[in-house]
């Protein structure tokens, strides 16, 4: 999810509930810190969501098939509601599909509706780590990257580097440079705020040499970038990394 997610919540009922706050160009910031917001934030929310962000028939995934159709396994880093997971079964995908949700509202969802379909996982992302599951492919989806801070972000697509087999893919999807996430207030360079209530929201958009830059240091191919094109017209942008070495 990115920064678009503080609309996700319905019980806000105008823009007037959103106070953007310029934080100081020093602020440091965790992906722990944006616990709070998203557990509050409701499964009907987050859909509606998606549909201004005119992902809800999981255009990402379907430009993504040829990555994954052939997978033996997938993971799904961040399920959220399961929009990504029902985006692979509808287009007919028959593997093994894992599913990471810290959101213990999202879980108990998830759970419900996909119980036959995959295996879900209730913890952190950052936290899983095991040399016993591997994958072919990885979906870290819907800027999930932009919810940990720049010096975060090296580090946990290091760890899910390590959950690939040989020759698999790690696909991560971030904004375009040129569009700005929605009701936030730019504070430092690719870094946003939003303030809903008592929660603040905090991302950090990476640039195309960033992402090069993670990969690189995980050993990793950048194979390409894929322009999506939502469902609305919004753009998303795709990296497709590799993993060569055993």
């Amino acid at each position: 999810m990115d920064s678009e997610a503080i609309e996700a919540n319905v019980v806000i009922e105008s823009n007037d509930q959103y106070k953007s706050e310029p934080k100081a160009e020093n602020h440091i910031w965790h992906n722990q810190d944006n616990i709070n917001f998203y557990e509050g934030v409701t499964v009907e929310g987050l859909k509606q969501l998606a549909v201004k962000a005119g992902l809800t028939n999981a255009c990402d995934v379907t430009a993504l098939k040829s990555y994954w159709e052939n997978a033996d396994s997938v993971l799904d880093v961040g399920a959220a509601y399961g929009r990504v997971v029902k985006g692979l079964l509808s287009n007919g995908y028959k593997g093994k599909i894992t599913a990471i949700e810290r959101s213990h509202t999202f879980c108990h969802y998830l759970s419900e509706k996909f119980q036959d379909n995959i295996t879900l996982l209730n913890i952190d992302s950052a936290d899983y780590y095991t040399t016993q599951s591997h994958f072919d492919t990885i979906l870290f989806l819907w800027s999930g990257l932009a919810d940990y801070s720049v010096a975060e972000q090296p580090v946990i697509v290091k760890k899910l580097s390590q959950l690939l087999n040989r020759n698999g893919y790690l696909i991560i999807d971030t904004m375009p440079m040129n569009i700005k996430p929605l009701h936030t207030t730019q504070f430092a360079s690719q870094s946003f705020s939003t303030q809903i209530k008592n929660e603040t929201v905090y991302t950090y958009e990476a640039k195309t040499a960033e992402i090069r830059q993670y990969a690189q240091k995980c050993k990793l191919s950048f194979v390409e970038l894929i322009h999506c094109k939502t469902d609305n017209g919004r753009m998303r942008w795709l990296y497709v990394l590799q993993r060569s070495l055993p």
